[in-house]
């Protein structure tokens, strides 16, 4: 691969980083509603947790 090729490339993925992750981290409120119990608030942290270590 040249070093035109490279250049582009990590400028194409260094764009797509900045523009295009984010819309995967756009709300986490939409997974679980806020809980009011303590059960369903340890379940929801629970929730939260793994679907921050998942993405």
């Amino acid at each position: 691969m040249s070093a035109f090729n490279r250049k582009w490339l990590f400028k194409g993925s260094v764009l797509f980083l900045l523009l295009g992750v984010n819309k995967a981290f756009a709300e986490y409120a939409y997974n679980f509603p806020e809980a009011v119990s303590p059960l369903t608030k340890n379940i929801y942290d629970v929730h939260m947790m793994t679907s921050k270590l998942a993405f």
